[in-house]
């Protein structure tokens, strides 16, 4: 009987960025099993494409790739029946982060009646476990500031088992959310898997760092408030006072920026002129690639690619500014809490001496092997006996 991985994914990088190490590493172990990746609509399949090195991870384990809405649901509805049809009388395990079919439920029961089908659902994110109970805190303020209820009830709806690369126990702890434990599988740090790792540590050696010269890396992202209940300046306003800094330092360092999908780059580009900006390139290969060779990484609102940073033993910079009440709520820290090794809260004079250090000198970052080995966690064997059950039986 045909086997197929079937990727379902949630119309953002970050869904795609959260399966592919789940993907390369079952292809890996089982190479005859096909790999097939849904994406949402064209939009999202231009920006996988945009960021190179994810569309060469999906190229590598020779996907398929469906696009299966359209502008007209006639031609939706006719794609969706020939997806169905392509995976009936065959053994398909399907990993999804959101219900992204047209249709989702019926098209899920048909395979599951004239085909043999799991559905697995999953959470995989790029955070440690500090990152994860302060971005729990994030969503509980920011719920409670929109007069929402702070309940996140992230295991609802139907699956056979839930891939997850946060411990069970923190979604009760922060969101008092119970979680299924006969279904929990576990993952651990989804960017430590073994094939993914050996896919970075390629591409990052294949990237041009001779072209960029000495660079750092900086991670844009939206230019207004990081959410809109929240009570700070607009973070442009961080982005301007940063680079009216760091443009002293344009001939002695290249500055890599990796804007995020939602940056509005047109902005960003007259901000430069502005500024009277140099020697920078824009790239959109993957940040981990992006940071492998950098002298540090830089932003003005901690983002879940930072961690990445920190477990390369990149220096990680914040020059930013939070909601009061989160400030406070989160220990007066950053986001990132231990995983950003400099946050600057919005000074620029304390800016200056930081890119200094960085800079001029020869800064040497140490990392606590204990905290990476809690946070950052290795994929644990129970993951890979679930997998040998599911495909063998």
């Amino acid at each position: 009987m045909r086997k197929n991985l079937i990727a379902i994914c949630k119309n953002k990088l970050t869904g795609i960025d959260g399966l592919l190490p789940v993907l390369m590493e079952i292809k890996a172990l089982y190479p005859d099993i096909k790999v097939s990746v849904v994406l949402f609509d064209d939009n999202h399949y231009a920006l996988i494409k945009k960021n190179y090195n994810m569309w060469e991870m999906i190229q590598s384990m020779d996907s398929s790739v469906y696009l299966i809405r359209n502008r007209s649901h006639f031609i939706t509805l006719i794609k969706l029946i020939l997806f169905i049809l392509r995976f009936l009388f065959a053994k398909n395990i399907i990993v999804k982060n959101s219900d992204t079919l047209p249709f989702h439920k019926t098209a899920m029961k048909v395979l599951k009646k004239l085909s043999k089908t799991k559905e697995i659902k999953t959470y995989l994110v790029t955070m440690p476990l500090e990152g994860a109970r302060l971005s729990f805190i994030d969503f509980t303020i920011a719920n409670k500031k929109k007069g929402k209820s702070d309940t996140w009830n992230i295991f609802k709806d139907h699956y056979d088992h839930f891939l997850s690369s946060i411990d069970a126990g923190l979604f009760k702890e922060i969101l008092n959310v119970n979680s299924p434990k006969e279904k929990m599988i576990s993952t651990g740090y989804i960017h430590k898997m073994p094939r993914w790792r050996n896919f970075i540590d390629d591409a990052s050696k294949r990237y041009n760092a001779a072209d960029k010269g000495d660079y750092f890396l900086y991670i844009l992202t939206s230019l207004g408030r990081a959410k809109s209940v929240y009570h700070h300046p607009e973070i442009i306003e961080y982005l301007k006072d940063s680079l009216d800094i760091l443009k002293a330092y344009n001939s002695r360092i290249k500055t890599v920026f990796r804007p995020h999908a939602i940056t509005d780059m047109d902005k960003i580009k007259e901000v430069l002129k502005e500024f009277n900006y140099s020697n920078y390139v824009i790239d959109y290969g993957h940040p981990m690639v992006l940071a492998s060779k950098a002298r540090f990484v830089f932003g003005n609102y901690f983002s879940h690619t930072m961690y990445d940073a920190y477990l390369l033993g990149k220096p990680v910079v914040e020059y930013s500014q939070y909601d009061r009440e989160l400030f406070e709520e989160i220990g007066k820290s950053s986001l990132g809490g231990r995983c950003c090794d400099f946050f600057i809260w919005r000074n620029k004079e304390e800016l200056r001496k930081t890119l200094d250090l960085l800079i001029n000198g020869d800064v040497k970052m140490t990392r606590d092997q204990d905290f990476i080995k809690n946070n950052f966690q290795d994929t644990p064997k129970e993951f890979y006996e679930f997998w040998q059950k599911v495909i063998s039986t």
